[in-house]
């Protein structure tokens, strides 16, 4: 499986849809498209096999899924599979750290638009929960919603022993 995305560039669909076609053409694997606005998703059912989602609550997730579906359908092709990228915290120390990388996406002007686009903030597509019962419900809200959750641990320290910490949380 390879992932593409556009970074910051000048005209991200066109440039996406050429790397895509290129990909295609050169490689037999499975190609998953970063897509953040409904342009760049509409792109990814069309043509790609699988779509990566970023700071989307379950709602906002559930619809961007529907559409890709939609998208995919118009076009003759199969539903792309949906992947989110959540990012989550399971301590509460952990909480200045989340509200940073939430505030520094809210900064780009991208991401920015995005979320005026779809009305809610970066912090409120996050899950939090400082118990394992708690992170299950934040991670359950997801379920049927897309396809894959993938889980970004933010942790105190970013050191082993808090990422073991998340994990032990996550497992229960």
């Amino acid at each position: 499986m390879l992932g593409v995305g556009s970074g910051a560039a000048r005209r991200p669909l066109g440039l996406v849809a050429e790397g895509v076609a290129e990909l295609q053409a050169r490689l037999d694997v499975p190609i998953v498209l970063g897509a953040l606005g409904p342009a760049m998703r509409r792109l990814g059912a069309e043509r790609a096999d699988g779509l990566l989602l970023s700071w989307l609550t379950p709602a906002t997730a559930s619809a961007a899924r529907h559409e890709a579906v939609a998208d995919a359908a118009a076009a003759g092709r199969a539903a792309p599979r949906v992947v989110l990228y959540a990012r989550a915290i399971t301590e509460p120390g952990a909480l200045e750290a989340l509200q940073q990388e939430s505030a520094r996406y809210a900064g780009y002007p991208n991401y920015a638009a995005n979320f005026a686009r779809i009305g809610h903030g970066a912090l409120d597509a996050t899950i939090r929960g400082v118990d394992h019962a708690t992170l299950a419900y934040g991670i359950a809200g997801y379920v049927g919603a897309v396809d894959e959750l993938v889980l970004r641990a933010i942790t105190v320290d970013d050191s082993a022993h808090a990422v073991r910490r998340f994990i032990d949380t996550v497992v229960g």
